[in-house]
């Protein structure tokens, strides 16, 4: 297993075989991607918005429900099943979409200030091949960068 940064704000520990694939990815300033070399069937991206100062954004389980609900009526992913909220070190919502032959994980987690949106996507047929995985990837983010209102002084 291999532990990296991204940013400077989050951590992530990759199960052995997986790496961050990033400066592969053919667009104009891609999310952070990580895929299992070699063997692999997706492809798992995870972008931030980071809380900056200011009004506190309140963000909560339900909220985070409710962003990724709208995610995927907005990238027309149609119907989500296996829709979960999620209460741990991190808090938020996933649900799978099955969207034009593909299989369609998306989360999205906070620590309360901050949020990521993390999309998981592969072929509906090889859907099982990197679930584990990625559902141990998704556990291991951690947020490594203080926000304003966690950072001794501020608040």
């Amino acid at each position: 297993m291999t532990s990296i940064t991204i940013l400077g704000l989050f951590r992530v520990t990759l199960p052995n075989g997986w790496a961050e694939i990033t400066s592969s990815v053919d667009a104009d300033d891609p999310p952070t991607t990580f895929a299992r070399l070699n063997a692999g069937s997706g492809a798992l991206q995870i972008s931030a918005a980071v809380y900056e100062g200011g009004t506190d954004p309140k963000v909560s389980e339900i909220v985070l429900q409710s962003m990724l609900l709208e995610f995927g009526k907005h990238s027309r992913l149609g119907k989500p099943s296996q829709l979960e909220r999620i209460n741990g070190k991190l808090i938020g919502a996933s649900a799978v979409f099955r969207s034009r032959g593909d299989y369609v994980k998306v989360w999205y987690l906070s620590d309360r200030l901050n949020v990521l949106l993390a999309t998981y996507v592969c072929q509906w047929r090889h859907r099982q091949n990197d679930r584990d995985d990625c559902d141990c990837i998704i556990k291991s983010i951690e947020f490594v960068q203080p926000t304003k209102r966690h950072r001794k002084g501020a608040g």
